[in-house]
């Protein structure tokens, strides 16, 4: 026969409850109660016979990744197609990129530093308990006969309570890194910098998400090609979760964080940190004729114009009353890869000629 115990002791709002699988705490009003215990945080509410409870998650699961097959590099001997973003379901292809998980990137060499760094990362974060406890304590002191100055009190303490707690959380999940350069290899690096440091005043820097293939290009203003496009952006500093004693120069998406370290490529994701050595890393950069829809950046090289639908001849289709002009602007491309394949990340600047020379920069730091 199985033995429990349970015990359940109130103090003003607040209600503390031991049990062989833990000690809880709750508090709230008449018909709402918010707790946490062994099994984790959750709401609850009754009123009239029916009752109510939810679990509360403490803690945010990462999106899980999924590996697609990399597409190939632009041809750098000819020219590279039209691009226009997608608007129309005439695709008879679609290849996505920027969706490789880092963790599976990583050099012999480069074990260690990124278990310590991975393992920063894991650290579970401690402010959501404490501003859970500060708010409990908070319901109790304001449903309590004490003053209401009181109250207010409590709940300034608790935020900066809360705050301290978070401050804590980001210390013991940031890794520290120390390089130390030589003469010739801090060169280099400021070469590679001021490079990168050119790239933050392009009018508009853009991440490449995935690239489709059109059937009829009479709906597509002529382009062969169309892209999905997200934000980039170009910093100078800490990484993601990593502190250096250099600035550390870094080109984003929204998916991935690439940091030319002096001494290795790192990549961040939401998933993990990964790593390649500058000499398994390539870069491929090429002009596209680009249709753009929007604003024309004040950078940009306007080549031509067409229509959003075009004759096969490249004469505007009469018969849409809504056919407007768009220009073409030569805009300049760029694909991170690694030379084994896996990583394929692709970035779109509106300057033509803006990532011509990052290359040979990049291939000077393998030395």
């Amino acid at each position: 026969m199985g033995v429990s115990f349970a015990k359940s002791v109130k103090v003003g709002a607040l209600r503390f409850n031991f049990s062989g699988r833990g000690i809880g705490v709750s508090a709230g009003i008449p018909g709402l109660r918010i707790g946490i215990g062994p099994r984790g945080a959750y709401i609850g509410g009754g009123a009239y016979g029916f009752r109510y409870r939810q679990s509360l998650p403490l803690k945010s699961t990462p999106k899980k990744q999924h590996r697609n097959t990399r597409s190939p590099l632009f041809p750098m001997d000819t020219p590279a197609p039209e691009a226009y973003i997608p608007y129309d379901p005439n695709i008879i292809a679609k290849q996505t990129h920027d969706d490789q998980c880092v963790l599976q990137l990583s050099d012999c060499t480069d074990q260690a530093l990124l278990s310590m760094l991975n393992e920063q990362r894991k650290k579970s974060s401690m402010w959501p308990v404490a501003a859970f406890v500060s708010a409990a304590i908070w319901i109790g002191f304001a449903a309590s006969a004490l003053p209401s100055y009181a109250s207010w009190m409590v709940f300034f303490l608790g935020c900066a309570f809360t705050y301290w707690v978070h401050l804590s959380d980001v210390a013991k999940k940031t890794a520290v890194l120390f390089f130390d350069l030589d003469d010739r290899a801090e060169a280099r690096f400021e070469k590679l910098c001021d490079e990168i440091r050119s790239l933050a005043s392009v009018s508009k820097l853009q991440a490449i998400k995935s690239t489709a293939q059109y059937l009829d290009t009479r709906y597509t203003g002529g382009a062969g090609q169309g892209l999905s496009l997200v934000t980039g952006s170009v910093t100078f500093g800490d990484m993601p979760g990593v502190s250096a004693n250099v600035a550390i120069p870094q080109i984003s998406s929204d998916t991935t964080t690439i940091a030319f370290c002096p001494d290795r490529v790192l990549l961040f994701q939401k998933s993990g940190v990964g790593a390649v050595e500058y000499k398994n890393l390539s870069l491929a950069v090429v002009d596209t004729r680009f249709h753009e829809d929007g604003v024309v950046p004040r950078d940009a090289t306007v080549v031509g114009n067409t229509w959003r639908f075009v004759n096969n001849n490249g004469t505007p289709d009469r018969r849409f009353k809504d056919n407007k002009e768009i220009p073409i602007c030569l805009y300049s491309n760029l694909q991170v890869a690694t030379r084994q394949g896996g990583l394929d990340v692709r970035f779109l600047a509106s300057k033509s000629g803006a990532f011509d020379n990052l290359p040979e920069r990049v291939g000077a730091m393998e030395i």
